[in-house]
Parts: C-alpha cells; sequence; structure tokens
C-alpha cells in the first residue's frame, strides 16, 4: 500500500494545493481520503508516536466542551467531522513521502500565477478566465480564480512565506527579494489589508530569524514601504482601502473603532463568553447566539455583531468553547511551537513555513473560522509538514 501510495502522492499534493484557488471541495475530498487511510494504517500498524498524541489529545479537548453546549446535537456532530484536518495533518507528517523541494516547486508556481492573475486582474478589471473585479469596496479589491471569495492574499501569504523562506535560506537572496516584491504587490490588489499586515509580519520573521546581513535586511524593508507608499500615491482604490483601515485608528474619538464592524464581531463574542465561561456555547453557534436580544443590548455598536463567527480565532474559540477550550487550543498551539523551535526549524529549510505558522497563530488579527474548510486545509497542511521535519521528541519519557 505505501509503494501503490507514494506512485501518486506528487500528483496528490498538486491536485490538492491547485484546487484550493478554485473551491475547497477537491482538496477536501483528498483530505478526507487521506485521512481514511491514516486510519487504516494506524490500525494495520499500531504504531503511535508523540505527533499523532499531540494532535488527536488536541482533538479529544476541543471535543469536550462541546458536550456541554447550549446546541449539543449540533456542536457535537459539528466538530466531530473536524478529526478529518487532525488525521490529515498526521497523514502527511508520517506516511506521505514527498520531496520537500517538490512542495516548494508547485507552491512557487501556484502563488506566482495567482499574482500575475491578481495583478492582471486590477488592473484591467478581469482575470485572465475573465472573472470580474469585485466592484465592492470601490473596485478595490481583486479576487482571481476565488471569484466571490476574498481571500486570495490569505493564500498568497501562507504559501507564499515558505518559498521566500526557503530560497533565503538557500541564499539566494535577489531571487527571494524579487518574489517577496511581486506578492506584496499581489497581496495590496487584493485589498486584504489583515493578509498584507500577517506578510509583513512573516516576513520581518524570515528575515531576523535567517537573514543576518543587516544591509540585505535595510533593503528588504525600504523596498516594501516604498512599495507600498508608491502603490498608495498612484491607486485611488488602495489609496481608499489604506484609510478606511486608518480611520479606526487615526481618531480621537473611539466612535469609528467600536462601530467597525469586525470589533462588533469581537465584542459580541465576548460577551458570549461571559455568558458561557467554563465550556462556552458549542463549536459554530456563535451565528446562533449572536442574534440573541441579551447579547446584541450589552454590545453598543451601531455595526451588526452577527455573523457565522467572530473573525478572530481566539475570541471564536473563547465563545466556542469557553475557558477549558481556549487553554486546550493554547496546548495545541503552544507544544507545537515547542516542538518546532526544539527542531530548530525556524533556521532551516522549513523557516517559511514556520514563519506561516507564526502568522495562522498571530492573536492581534481578524481572521476566518480556524476549522473553516478551506482555512482549516491549508492551517493543518502547514502543520503537517512542520511535523514530519520534526523528529526529535519534546516528550521522551514517553516517546
Amino acid at each position: 500500500m505505501y509503494s501503490y501510495l507514494n506512485n501518486y502522492n506528487k500528483i496528490l499534493i498538486t491536485f490538492f494545493l491547485f484546487f484550493l484557488i478554485f473551491g475547497p471541495a477537491i482538496p477536501d475530498i483528498i483530505a478526507t481520503l487521506f485521512s481514511i487511510l491514516c486510519l487504516y494504517f494506524i490500525f494495520k500498524d499500531k504504531i503511535f508516536n508523540e505527533n499523532f498524541f499531540i494532535l488527536i489529545l488536541s482533538f479529544i479537548l476541543l471535543l469536550i466542551p462541546n458536550f456541554f453546549s447550549l446546541y449539543p446535537s449540533h456542536s457535537i456532530t459539528e466538530f466531530i467531522v473536524n478529526i478529518r484536518y487532525f488525521l490529515f495533518a498526521y497523514f502527511i507528517s508520517k506516511y506521505l513521502k514527498v520531496d520537500f523541494e517538490f512542495i516548494i516547486k508547485v507552491l512557487l508556481i501556484i502563488t506566482l500565477m495567482l499574482s500575475f492573475d491578481l495583478v492582471f486582474q486590477y488592473i484591467f478589471t478581469f482575470n485572465l478566465l475573465g472573472f470580474p473585479l469585485d466592484q465592492s469596496h470601490n473596485g478595490s479589491r481583486a479576487s482571481s480564480f476565488f471569484r466571490d471569495e476574498l481571500v486570495a492574499g490569505s493564500y498568497i501569504f501562507k504559501f507564499g512565506l515558505p518559498v521566500i523562506g526557503y530560497f533565503l535560506y538557500k541564499k539566494k537572496f535577489i531571487l527571494s527579494f524579487l518574489i517577496t516584491l511581486f506578492f506584496e504587490i499581489a497581496i495590496i490588489c487584493t485589498g486584504e489589508r489583515m493578509s498584507f499586515l500577517l506578510f509583513s509580519l512573516g516576513i520581518l520573521i524570515l528575515i531576523l530569524f535567517v537573514l543576518k546581513d543587516i544591509k540585505k535586511i535595510l533593503i528588504v524593508i525600504f523596498s516594501g514601504i516604498i512599495i507600498f507608499l508608491s502603490l498608495y500615491n498612484i491607486s485611488d482604490r488602495v489609496k481608499f482601502r489604506v484609510n478606511t483601515f486608518t480611520s479606526l485608528f487615526l481618531t480621537d474619538s473611539t466612535e469609528n473603532f467600536r462601530n467597525d464592524g469586525h470589533v462588533a464581531h469581537i465584542w459580541t463574542a465576548y460577551e458570549i463568553f461571559k455568558k458561557n465561561p467554563y465550556f462556552g456555547t458549542g463549536h459554530k453557534t456563535f451565528r446562533f447566539e449572536c442574534s440573541n436580544e441579551d447579547i446584541q443590548f450589552l454590545v453598543k455598536s451601531n455595526s451588526n455583531g452577527c455573523s457565522t463567527h467572530p473573525h478572530n480565532s481566539y475570541f471564536e474559540i473563547l465563545s466556542d468553547f469557553g475557558l477549558f477550550g481556549f487553554l486546550s487550543f493554547l496546548f495545541f498551539v503552544l507544544i507545537l511551537l515547542k516542538k518546532y523551535k526544539r527542531n530548530i526549524l525556524y533556521n532551516s529549510k522549513l523557516c517559511g513555513f514556520y514563519a506561516s505558522f507564526i502568522t495562522i497563530i498571530w492573536p492581534i488579527s481578524t481572521s476566518g473560522n480556524f476549522f473553516n474548510n478551506r482555512i482549516a486545509l491549508m492551517n493543518f497542511f502547514i502543520i503537517g509538514v512542520l511535523l514530519c521535519y520534526s523528529k526529535k521528541n519534546i516528550l521522551k519519557k514517553f516517546f
């Protein structure tokens, strides 16, 4: 079975990464297939390692609060199916023998193609397949092959950082520098302000860990600033996105900040958490509880605080899983960080994946639902790749 799988693993990984830009259906099928194969190999070989323990224990700990949910049948059912993401990450870390350089080549091709298409769509108002530019937000947001989902910038910063990090580690500064600038322009074209900030954070992490030459560090930083300021002055659409964001902070009054949509969502999640502090209201129940009149009364904002999720992973965990789930999620994040650090992945060819993981778990940011199909597939793919190259255990007494 292993040898048969290895004949097709490159094809499956390529399909997985490529079709993420068109929709989660095919990648989700591939991830589910991998998780089923993972279960088969586990029961067949009866071999468990530390990575399996970390992933499954984290899943179980996050499942427990759902038994105390206000909507137990809904929450338990919705969360149990998420086990495929944890098994998917474990399958990648243990059974999927894919050459790392091959993954980088695939990511390089896809992210460059996507970036070119975003710039093309932003300039000509349609992309290479004829998909029109999104006309909301003053026509300032390109989406490329994602069409009505404005998440192309998220794909580039999560999968572009591993490419940049790899070339930086290989001492190919000029190539990594040019790719960085191209990705920056593409992300600006998406109008995804948080993706731009997280991409900038990821680049900062990379240059601090990998790029030790102060002259090169200054070149990267100042070039990025020049590109940003140039696009800001040239394009009214870029200026519109930047000004609507900075207006939240460059004002003497807190009214603009309080009335921002994302702030209202986070505020709502916090009020839901205060009413259900220990175990939350259950997985994917924010959409139900946010319309509660008692909650809406407490949120003093002109924006509607109700949505499918609160647009911040940590407040989402607090709202859905309470303190028990929040501590469980922190255990998951911190033990992964400890394992990656012990294996010195921050200064290896995986430094870009490490930087991407940091941006994913960065608390001060808006984000999608952590367990949403497409987002979860990207997040757990990155986790799986990092675990694959984390050979040193941190729980030596048990493994």
